[in-house]
């Protein structure tokens, strides 16, 4: 049971990571609902994230190639900024990220302990 509760956990977790940062992805439009806050798995934030993410690499992918087609130093600057500032915007989802799984995990562990306390027991 801990187990299960583990993974879906986690995923729950990642899966809310990938939409808070897909939702500020500077290219294409990957936006839509941030999902479901309450911390309960759910198949459709799933399916919303893994979208997200293909949508945004098909826009990097598709924003390469039209660099191939018509090269332009100053977009290539903006773009490069941009992917920057973006990436120095996630550091602190980063670390809560780190955090909300640090803490899950703690509390699923002491769950763990408690229910080998349990069937020691009895």
């Amino acid at each position: 049971m801990v187990g299960a509760s583990i993974t879906l956990s986690v995923i729950t977790i990642v899966v809310s990571f990938i939409l808070s940062v897909t939702g500020s992805f500077p290219l294409g439009d990957v936006s839509g609902e941030a999902g479901d806050p309450s911390g309960e798995f759910n198949t459709a934030d799933v399916e919303e994230a893994g979208k997200r993410l293909e949508a945004s690499y098909c826009a990097i992918i598709e924003d390469i190639a039209s660099f191939q087609k018509n090269p332009d130093l100053e977009r290539a600057n903006a773009r490069k900024e941009a992917f920057t500032e973006f990436a120095e915007s996630l550091v602190g989802q980063y670390q809560d990220l780190s955090k909300d799984l640090q803490t899950d995990l703690d509390n699923l562990i002491a769950q763990a302990n408690e229910e080998i306390e349990e069937l020691e027991g009895t």
